[in-house]
């Protein structure tokens, strides 16, 4: 009868607990060390912020291409959790890569082609779609469909503050940074489950 109770027990405590999703609390963009010798990011804004990561999301970017970018470039994306300790962000992830990774500008560009990815339609319109990527202004003014399904677990441990580092690499040599702090939260939770 007890492990009845305590299986109902269980039930209860995480149906009723149940996050339907994350949100983003707070998007600020600054640039680092390094930013505008051959890619300048002037700004990159989510002006609806706070949002849901299952709803449309208004994203504004604004980027000069300074010089052609090729095979030998590369964007390195650092994502750090600002705790304590600072916690890495693994690179994982399927034929598309999330977290701490470092992707060829062109390889991916053909990669997400091949892939039938939904970005492909925005490569196209900002005529980011061949390589070399040639030196131009990128006034890119979208909402975006990212319509991220995040259950109960995995929300109460993505929760929190992190940094994305976005670093632009020709031939290693850095020619543009920028830091984006992000903070998460849950939303649409309910019962005891959500207060942890």
């Amino acid at each position: 009868m007890k492990c009845l109770q305590s299986f109902i027990f269980l039930t209860l405590l995480v149906g009723y607990g149940a996050c339907e999703t994350l949100g983003v609390e707070s998007f600020e963009f600054n640039p680092c060390a390094g930013d505008g010798i051959g890619v300048k990011v002037v700004s990159v804004k989510a002006p609806n912020t706070p949002f849901r990561l299952d709803k449309p999301v208004k994203l504004s970017i604004s980027v000069d291409i300074k010089q052609a970018l090729g095979n030998n470039g590369q964007i390195r994306m650092t994502v750090k959790r600002n705790s304590f300790p600072s916690i890495k962000i693994p690179c994982t992830g399927g034929p598309i890569k999330f977290g701490s990774c470092t992707y060829n500008v062109c390889g991916t560009i053909k990669q997400l082609y091949d892939l039938k990815s939904r970005a492909v339609k925005y490569l196209d319109k900002y005529l980011l779609n061949t390589c070399p990527i040639q030196p131009r202004k990128v006034e890119f003014d979208e909402t975006l469909d990212i319509n991220l399904d995040i259950n109960a677990a995995i929300a109460i441990f993505a929760r929190g503050s992190y940094t994305v580092t976005l670093e632009g690499i020709i031939d290693g040599k850095v020619i543009a940074c920028g830091k984006i702090d992000i903070k998460l939260k849950r939303v649409d939770c309910t019962g005891w489950f959500c207060r942890r």
